[in-house]
């Protein structure tokens, strides 16, 4: 899990400390958005192993650090933040570690609750605090401050940092992060994000990720061999996160929602709330039509721009291209009905071909 260590003896005198006395142990997080994401996820993941293991542990909110900003890896300066959305942001994140941490310790450890010492959550902007332009030069920083003043040793450790395939910084600057936040990336698109790891890269984010011992983790990857189409370290995979980050709740509407995009079976629709829908079909168009008598099948799907022109319409609906809530609509004339055409919800799921998806809100 780690990638570096500082200084250069630190991996030796670490391996003493941990059989003495609880050590304490802190992480920091900058506050220029209200949501952590999946890149600050390893960190997190990484204080409740020492939470774990009987340290303590400090998640501190870099309040007055936002302030300043950290350019590491950046080609420009970072804008500047308004005290406001700084303070707001803050608010969020701590709401975030917050939730990470009960969710560990109520459906993830089984070691029993009473042997972890409970997380703090502090701010810096209680105090000044000075550092380098880059992680590594913050930790030295801190290093030598803390060695002139108290002559006593201290350890700065780096994770790897979680990256795309293209091998980009997995973070929300690159404009594709998974939030933490439950408004912003839902439980399911976290959930299905973890679902599509590719086989070469799941084991070592087993290793990083979860909770599973070094034993576990090889039976897993055993019974992926054994049957590979079953996507089962996969699956445990994105269940342990998605459960960690959203709780039991959280994974259960992920595989509620997971259920009404894969099974083609209108049952599933039903379970979702209509915000359910929208966010298992990211991206799909959501148009809002005044339930009235005679709308036909060729109507709604012009109503809906789901097609360039009224002939291309009959063409692909006549053909079987079309669907409403995952059944099959060839008769351009069928009128739609509350009964049949609705769910109880007052949504309507349209889909073109195999994958172009229409949300339709009927106002009555």
């Amino acid at each position: 899990m780690y990638q570096d260590m500082f200084p250069n003896t630190a991996a030796l005198d670490i391996k003493k400390l941990l059989n003495k006395c609880p050590q304490c142990v802190y992480a920091g997080f900058d506050p220029t958005a209200d949501s952590l994401h999946v890149g600050n996820l390893l960190v997190i993941i990484n204080l409740l192993h020492w939470q774990r293991g009987g340290h303590n542990v400090i998640a501190l909110l870099g309040g007055a650090t936002g302030y300043i900003g950290d350019p590491s890896g950046r080609s420009s300066d970072r804008i500047a933040i308004s005290s406001d959305v700084i303070a707001n942001n803050v608010h969020s994140i701590r709401s975030n570690l917050e939730t990470v941490f009960e969710n560990h310790k109520k459906y993830v450890c089984s070691e029993g609750e009473d042997k972890l010492k409970p997380v703090r959550i502090v701010n810096n902007d209680d105090w000044f605090q000075i550092g380098g332009s880059d992680q590594m030069g913050n930790i030295s920083a801190g290093h030598e401050l803390i060695s002139r003043t108290v002559k006593k040793d201290v350890y700065g450790l780096t994770l790897p940092l979680v990256t795309t395939e293209e091998g980009d910084k997995f973070g929300k600057s690159a404009g594709n992060a998974l939030w933490l936040d439950a408004k912003k990336t839902s439980p399911y698109s976290l959930y299905q994000y973890f679902i599509r790891t590719k086989d070469s890269d799941v084991e070592r984010l087993l290793k990083l990720f979860t909770f599973y011992s070094l034993g576990e983790i090889k039976d897993i990857m055993f019974k992926h061999k054994q049957h590979p189409e079953e996507r089962y370290p996969q699956m445990c995979l994105a269940e342990q996160l998605t459960t960690l980050v959203h709780g039991e709740e959280g994974l259960a509407k992920a595989r509620q929602a997971t259920g009404a995009i894969y099974s083609k079976d209108v049952k599933s629709l039903i379970s979702l709330s209509s915000t359910d829908l929208e966010q298992v079909f990211e991206g799909a168009p959501v148009v809002n039509l005044l339930l009235s008598p005679g709308i036909t099948v060729l109507k709604l799907g012009m109503l809906a721009k789901c097609f360039p022109t009224e002939n291309d319409a009959m063409r692909i609906i006549e053909a079987g291209g079309f669907y409403i809530n995952h059944q099959r609509i060839k008769n351009i004339n069928e009128v739609v009905t509350e009964s049949a055409h609705i769910l109880p919800n007052l949504i309507s799921l349209l889909r073109v071909g195999k994958r172009n998806y229409y949300i339709i809100k009927w106002q009555t």
